[in-house]
């Protein structure tokens, strides 16, 4: 299980409640005992659906051990938010991928940025 230890210890860490009832967090993930990133998410009160949101399926957003590693770095009350995921080629750091995700469908769309290499 991608965001369970061995022992099945897992972290999850809630950042941001709207008041419009989005709360906003990331999990760690892992690999056996090795904490291996991080991926975000946000829950949404009235439905209580949680939904992955940042880019972390395929290989640019992957490391070759399976590291990934994203963040939320704004929560708006409109349900809007703005974070950044890792980009990787093979072993090696390519900088980040700025995002905007939609929390009531969890749709991420990657933003144009100085960090985009």
């Amino acid at each position: 299980a991608e965001f369970s230890r061995n022992d099945g210890y897992q972290y999850s860490q809630a950042e941001t409640l709207t008041e419009s009832g989005y709360l906003s967090g990331y999990s760690t993930r892992y690999n056996g005992a090795v904490e291996n990133g991080r991926g975000t998410w946000v829950a949404e009160a009235d439905s209580g659906t949680t939904r992955r949101v940042g880019f972390f399926s395929g290989a640019e957003f992957m490391r070759n051990d399976g590291y990934q590693f994203s963040r939320i770095n704004s929560h708006w009350e409109s349900g809007y938010l703005f974070g950044y995921s890792n980009r990787y080629d093979g072993g090696n750091f390519l900088g980040y991928a700025e995002w905007v995700a939609e929390a009531g469908s969890g749709t991420t769309v990657r933003t144009p940025s100085d960090s985009d290499n």
